[in-house]
């Protein structure tokens, strides 16, 4: 094998390593914040636990092997190397079906919130959720730094650090939601709680991306992926996009969000062609030209949320955003009640 082709099949396997052991160490951070909130009992943590640290150790000794120069895939043609690459595949489908369960259960319990008693009670498991995504996104862009300098890979370690400082912003991000939900135990902020909520809402979508990554990662090796494999949706949204004759590996990322042809059309003319983005102002109730108008003004979902509902427009928002008030809780009195008596003199 030629030292280009190896380095080809060297990153190849890597990636898939990568993904379920970001995956991984982003299971083992939602764990653990289960268990110091007592949301799940504690013997089903320390199975779980215990079930995960195998996990662990599997990818441990893969990775020990890999950079020792034992391929775990080869790409060309696609093939599953030995014992190795078996235990990687059989590891990746596990992790697969872990995501498309907690999406399901996710949205069972997200449709559960109705009030502040009820979100305060499943604001730990929210968070652990939050929690598991944010490690799990820093854990994959470190260990791609760390495996990219081993291979002084220039290009793709300058990438990697521009991704890092996202990923970094997005573990301190869920730090700051978990302190302030700590700090507050006694009493609750409805504001915070309403902030877990809008974070965990596309979450369900966010998930569901994630068992497509895997089918994406292991389609050379296990087989051509079709419509049965999507992330599951009604027949009506699959028949649409098997009709557009759309790839399915593009379409599977749409429906992960449950967007049928037809929505991912009305979005695209709105000029948010990315599933993820169009996602998570969908998850919030956000039409295509919302979400254009709101993104125009630099608003992210859940903050153009808050304003929404208070009957802010994107460009009142944005004013006053940029008078340093970021959410309308923070806004004087006074301009409340003066936005209040303008609305009832519009509606005479």
């Amino acid at each position: 094998m030629s030292e280009d082709k190896f380095l080809v099949n060297l990153l190849a396997s890597h990636h898939i390593l990568n993904y379920v052991s970001a995956g991984l160490q982003g299971r083992y951070a939602f764990l653990n914040l289960l268990q110091k909130y007592k949301a799940i009992k504690e013997s089903t943590v320390l199975q779980r636990q215990e079930k995960l640290q195998g996990y662990i150790d599997t990818i441990k000794e893969l990775r020990k092997e890999l950079l020792d120069g034992k391929l775990l895939v080869i790409e060309d043609p696609p093939q599953v190397v030995d014992n190795r690459g078996k235990k990687l595949i059989k590891l990746s489908k596990e992790l697969k079906k872990f995501y498309l369960r907690l999406s399901e259960t996710l949205t069972n319990k997200a449709g559960k919130v109705t009030d502040s008693k009820t979100a305060l009670k499943l604001s730990p498991y929210f968070l652990a959720v939050l929690a598991l995504a944010a490690y799990s996104h820093e854990n994959f862009v470190k260990e791609n730094i760390a495996f990219f300098k081993g291979l002084e890979l220039k290009d793709f370690i300058k990438e990697e650090e521009f991704e890092l400082k996202q990923a970094e912003e997005e573990v301190e991000f869920v730090h700051l939601l978990i302190e302030g939900y700590e700090e507050h135990l006694e009493e609750p902020s409805e504001g915070l709680l309403l902030g877990i909520y809008l974070e965990i809402l596309p979450m369900i979508g966010v998930l569901r991306s994630y068992s497509w990554d895997i089918d994406l990662l292991l389609e050379p090796y296990t087989g051509k992926l079709t419509y049965e494999d999507i992330p599951p949706v009604d027949e009506k949204t699959k028949e649409g996009w098997v009709a557009a004759g759309v790839p399915v590996q593009q379409a599977g990322y749409w429906c992960s969000f449950y967007f049928s042809y037809e929505d991912m059309k009305k979005w695209a003319n709105a000029g948010i062609t990315h599933y993820m983005l169009a996602g998570r102002w969908a998850a919030l109730g956000f039409t295509p030209a919302e979400a254009r108008e709101w993104l125009t003004e630099g608003f992210v979902p859940s903050i153009a949320f808050l304003w929404k509902i208070e009957d802010f427009s994107p460009k009142e928002a944005g004013q006053y955003v940029d008078d340093g008030y970021i959410a309308p809780s923070a806004l004087p009195e006074s301009i409340l009640e003066e936005k209040k008596l303008k609305e009832e003199l519009k509606n005479k």
